[in-house]
Parts: structure tokens; sequence; C-alpha cells
């Protein structure tokens, strides 16, 4: 695996971590879904 597919992985899952401090619905589905978009690439 390349640096870029290990600085995506990261940002992944940075997302995901963030997407679990989220009180609301709404921002927590938003960050969730992005979270996963960004481990899928």
């Amino acid at each position: 695996m390349t640096a870029v597919g290990y600085g995506l992985g990261f940002i992944g899952a940075g997302l995901l971590v963030a997407s679990y401090l989220m009180q609301s619905m709404l921002p927590l589905r938003a960050m969730a879904l992005s979270a996963n978009v960004w481990l899928l690439i």
C-alpha cells in the first residue's frame, strides 16, 4: 500500500472517530457516511 492509501485511511479513521463524538442524528449520519466513503477509496 502506498502513502496515499495510508493517508486516505487515516482521514477515514479520523472521520469515524468524529462521528462517534456527534450528539445529534443528522451530523452523525453525514459524518459516518463520509467516513465510510473515505475508507472505501
